[in-house]
């Protein structure tokens, strides 16, 4: 299998002092930066890195929290390619935070509608894995703008907008409080017809929906999917679940990856799944995007089913389950 990933603490929210830093990405237009300050003031007693475009993140000072500002700015392994584009600003953020005397137990990290390459960065750069773990992706959108889109016919968002969408952990619709009950649940359906694993919430303000937002430990086993049979928007990327009983073929799994990284590359907004591979007691979790894929050690098996949700532009949900089945051992 491809290269192992470091597994994640359990209890990511309590992680003792000197331990890996929980990173929750919250992207979005300026309801991205709102939304973690809130969450910065809420989870202040664990010490909190909040890092954001200058100017996003300035607000009330909160005590317990250290404001790192920073500008996008972003960097390539090869020049060029977009599949191996590092954000050189959320290492060299982190990475100040980190050297701190005391350094926080938890970072909130705001992005504007890039979320596939700051999940790719904290995944793969060298100086970061190793110190952090990404808990989760919170994708935000502004509710009175999505309801006009809605009600004019217009497009939902741009390219960027909808993958932030598709990718996330959870959608928070902002500024809820301005349109009718009846229109929120329209926008909120709307947008479920794009993210298909997460929840999407109405922001009101709610301490408890704050604190739901933390402490997912989403990045880890299978990706939360709901079966939807309703097709994606035209302009939002795909959302497919493919899974095989019986244990397969390590070599084989091995090359199926490598065929849906080489069919995708730079199209691949995640992929994330449990293997139950031949002659291993437990699961191999698969974790990738754009033209990676790790792995590392699952939870025990209680079953021989194996489960991959991808998320990204012309997937095709027959082709990629057929050539996972075809690597069942015999």
């Amino acid at each position: 299998m491809p290269e192992e990933l470091p597994s994640a603490p359990a209890g990511a929210g309590a992680a003792e002092r000197g331990g890996p830093v929980a990173v929750t990405v919250v992207a979005g237009g300026p309801e991205a930066a709102k939304l973690a300050l809130d969450l910065a003031a809420f989870t202040a007693a664990e010490a909190v890195c909040l890092i954001g475009p200058h100017g996003a993140v300035e607000g009330p000072a909160v005590e317990g929290v250290l404001t790192v500002p920073a500008e996008a700015a972003t960097g390539y392994r090869t020049t060029g390619c977009e599949c191996c584009s590092i954000r050189v600003d959320v290492v060299d953020g982190l990475r100040l935070s980190l050297r701190r005397r005391h350094p926080p137990r938890r970072a909130l990290l705001v992005t504007h509608h890039d979320a596939v390459g700051v999940a790719q960065t904290l995944l793969t750069d060298p100086d970061l894995t190793g110190q952090t773990f990404l808990d989760a992706v919170i994708a935000t959108c502004d509710g009175p703008a999505m309801a006009t889109r809605l009600a004019t016919g217009g497009r939902l968002g741009t390219e960027a907008e909808m993958e932030t969408l598709a990718m996330a952990d959870a959608v928070v619709v902002a500024r809820a409080d301005r349109l009718r009950p009846a229109v929120v649940r329209r926008v909120r359906h709307a947008v479920r017809g794009v993210n298909r694993t997460g929840p999407v919430r109405a922001w009101v303000g709610s301490p408890a929906m704050l604190g739901s937002l933390l402490d997912r430990r989403a990045w880890h086993g299978r990706m939360a999917s709901v079966h939807d049979a309703r097709p994606a928007p035209h302009e939002a990327p795909a959302t497919v679940v493919v899974d095989a009983d019986g244990p397969l073929e390590a070599e084989g799994v091995r090359a199926w990856l490598d065929g849906v990284l080489d069919d995708h590359a730079s199209r691949l907004l995640r992929l994330q799944g449990e293997l139950c591979l031949v002659d291993r007691e437990s699961a191999v979790d698969c974790l990738g995007m754009r033209s990676i894929v790790m792995t590392q050690p699952g939870r025990r098996l209680h079953g021989t089913a194996s489960q991959v949700a991808l998320v990204g532009w012309g997937l095709d949900r027959a082709n990629l389950a057929a050539g996972l089945r075809s690597h069942a051992a015999p």
